[in-house]
């Protein structure tokens, strides 16, 4: 998968193997950099790595 494709909550949360609603939750917290497009959230790759590694937050 190419690096800068965008992923869907519902992509994210399968690749973070968490929860839909975590994941939103998280969102809604800025505790995970995201985009919004109208009232979905988008997703990178690397921004998924970057939480997970524990330095990401919403710019």
């Amino acid at each position: 998968m190419a690096e800068n494709t965008w992923l869907t909550l519902l992509e994210a949360a399968a690749y973070l193997q968490v929860h839909c609603e975590t994941l939103r939750r998280a969102c809604r917290n800025n505790s995970i950099k995201h985009a919004r497009v109208g009232s979905h959230y988008r997703f990178r790759h690397q921004w998924l790595d970057e939480f997970v590694q524990g330095g990401a937050h919403a710019d």
